[in-house]
């Protein structure tokens, strides 16, 4: 899917006081509309989210509780829709009729999203199966491993599908947005961008960014600080 835009050609300028009238087409324009999506796509690689609202369906495996996590936060509740097929194997399955035909599809009630936001939005992305579990495919891991004799194997099969509507463009995920394009803009002309300056007998220092793992990033540490408490964990 095509990464949501995590800010506009018009807030960059205003964020760095650039002048609006009679600048539409400009260079500076086409550059800024050439990194929004590349900065949109960076910052959904590094914290792992999408920014902005989208329709997503996603697979799961069922493990025997009744909460599963959907990765995708905040989740609204309309257009929820759930399917629980055995064979399923993540909508890849050869079963006669394809994997999750319409028979899969779960009765609205036989499930709840926990609401945990005031705009009636699900903050924790939990849903519970109502009165049951999501259900876990129990196997030997191997054809020649004993029997079990008390440890239950989860073998993971794609047996949940979910659509649902989530996501959202935080305040400060455009703050930050608009700190780095910036920062790459004056990266463009200084050679990198500007740490500080002096004004008698002018002198001026560049920034150099590192990551934790002393690699250079684009993106400023102002701006890293901002998506450091969006960042999720990893999905096996």
């Amino acid at each position: 899917m095509v990464t949501p835009a995590v800010t506009t050609v018009a807030n960059v300028k205003t964020y760095m006081q650039l002048p609006e009238t009679g600048s539409e087409g400009s260079p500076v324009d086409a550059v800024i509309e050439q990194l929004i999506p590349q900065i949109s796509a960076l910052f959904k690689k590094y914290t792992g989210r999408v920014f902005g609202t989208y329709e997503f369906t996603e697979y799961y495996s069922g493990d025997g509780t009744p909460t599963v996590v959907l990765r995708q936060r905040p989740v609204a509740p309309e257009g929820l829709l759930v399917w629980v097929d055995d064979d399923g194997a993540w909508g890849q399955g050869t079963q006669s009729g394809g994997p999750f035909p319409a028979s899969s599809l779960l009765e609205e009630g036989t499930y709840a999203l926990q609401i945990d936001d005031a705009d009636g939005l699900s903050n924790c992305g939990i849903l519970y199966r109502v009165n049951g579990v999501w259900p876990m495919a129990k196997t030997r891991l191997w054809l020649n491993q004993s029997p079990d004799l008390a440890a239950n194997y989860r073998y993971p099969t794609g047996n949940v599908k979910v659509t649902y509507t989530a996501g959202e463009l935080p305040e400060d995920v455009e703050l930050a947005a608009n700190m780095t394009i910036a920062a790459i803009l004056q990266g463009n002309q200084s050679g990198s961008p500007i740490q500080s300056e002096s004004y008698e007998d002018y002198s001026r220092t560049l920034a150099s960014f590192q990551t934790s793992g002393g690699l250079m990033s684009a993106i400023p540490p102002q701006a890293l600080s901002i998506l450091a408490g969006y960042r999720e964990l990893a999905w096996g």
